[in-house]
């Protein structure tokens, strides 16, 4: 690295970058080298702890991050009426022709399977085989779910606070999209003001596949509430660039894989966030919850790694070879279009939204051209 790029930071922990790299190289070396029997025995067995210790020092550096000065940003009055309205609004149209239930077939109940497995024994798995010895059911066949289990550890949680009952899946996720619109109307006020904080409230509730999750018992509820969460830290901390915010952003990023395996792809745009974190405030800061992130994600990483060695354990249709690969990327584009604009009535979808993502997706490429360009040029000339 160039010297003078080197000089526009303060401050450079050398001791804990180093350290961060050496966990992230033995968590590859591990996914690598292990077993299947021990990546499954890791997975199962620890696999509660792992993201037990990662909730936890989220929840610490949220902590210190709000007792940052700056780091609330204070809403008008009027602000919050017209946010708490879209939200009643959106809540209502999100709840009124739904009910709650189980929406996927499989999904949703080998989810409450690892949910409840969780809260007994703090083992992620399922029972696959059990019988009745007298009053005592007796499991007899146990298996690692390939889903990541950050949506079933926190129904567990709440089995734990208010004992096991088979609605809390769905209280969970009820809970959650209400919460989602909250974060909606946050991110929208902050982007372009109440208007489009207001309008992107009402139009997330308009598209029914968002009821359908909201109302279900499937982890794709809790999986968009991050994704927003993580939109929303990400700004606070490019406002207010700091250690606590810095963590909170690699440790909700890690929380989002935990959710869906599929947001692992949102890793490298929070990795780009904090690095422009440090470029803004002239200081890297690494602080150790970003060391704790370079090895939080190795058991995730095990239990992908685990069923990518079982050709038959994804239950791939016919012709693919494997579950994840750019190729299926141009596939998958045409079923993708005819979701979005589809008037079919059997699709959760809404054209409506497929249509205004036309010239919204054309103008993002165009601002992202020009920010690319400035962050070209800004690189230049620090080079």
């Amino acid at each position: 690295m160039n010297i003078g790029l080197l000089s526009r930071f303060d401050v450079i922990p050398w001791r804990r970058i180093v350290c961060a790299g050496m966990l992230a190289l033995l968590s590859v070396a591990l996914v690598c080298l292990l077993s299947a029997d021990a990546m499954k025995w890791g997975v199962r067995y620890l696999g509660y702890y792992f993201v037990f210790v990662i909730v936890a020092a989220s929840g610490y550096y949220a902590f210190r991050a709000w007792r940052q000065s700056g780091v609330i940003v204070q809403f008008a009055k009027k602000d919050l009426i017209c946010g708490g309205l879209s939200v009643l609004v959106g809540a209502w149209v999100i709840f009124v022709h739904a009910t709650l239930d189980y929406k996927i077939a499989m999904d949703d109940y080998l989810l409450a399977a690892t949910a409840k497995s969780l809260h007994e024994t703090r083992e992620v798995s399922m029972v696959t085989l059990g019988n009745y010895w007298g009053d005592a059911f007796v499991s007899e066949a146990v298996e690692v779910d390939k889903r990541p289990w950050f949506y079933p550890f926190v129904v567990s949680v709440l089995y734990d606070v208010f004992g096991y009952s088979e609605r809390i899946p769905f209280l969970l996720n009820a809970f959650t999209g209400v919460a989602f619109l909250c974060l909606v109307y946050v991110f929208g006020h902050w982007m372009g003001g109440r208007s489009a904080g207001v309008l992107s409230v009402l139009l997330w509730a308009s598209l029914p596949l968002l009821s359908q999750n909201a109302t279900g018992a499937g982890m794709e509820m809790l999986n968009l509430f991050m994704l927003q969460l993580l939109c929303v830290v990400s700004v606070v901390y490019l406002r207010a660039p700091g250690a606590a915010l810095e963590a909170l952003v690699s440790l909700t990023a890690v929380l989002l894989v935990y959710t869906r395996y599929e947001s692992g792809l949102f890793v490298f745009p929070a990795a780009i966030v904090i690095l422009l974190g440090w470029w803004r405030s002239g200081r890297i800061y690494m602080s150790w919850g970003v060391v704790l992130s370079s090895v939080a994600l190795i058991a995730v990483a095990l239990q992908t790694r685990m069923y990518s060695l079982n050709d038959a354990a994804w239950e791939l249709m016919d012709g693919a070879v494997e579950p994840f690969a750019w190729g299926h990327l141009i596939a998958n584009i045409p079923h993708a279009l005819n979701f979005f604009l589809s008037c079919d009535m059997s699709l959760a979808n809404s054209p409506l939204l497929g249509l205004l993502a036309v010239p919204a997706v054309l103008a993002f490429v165009f601002l992202l051209g020009q920010s690319l360009r400035f962050i070209g040029v800004a690189i230049r000339l620090a080079w």
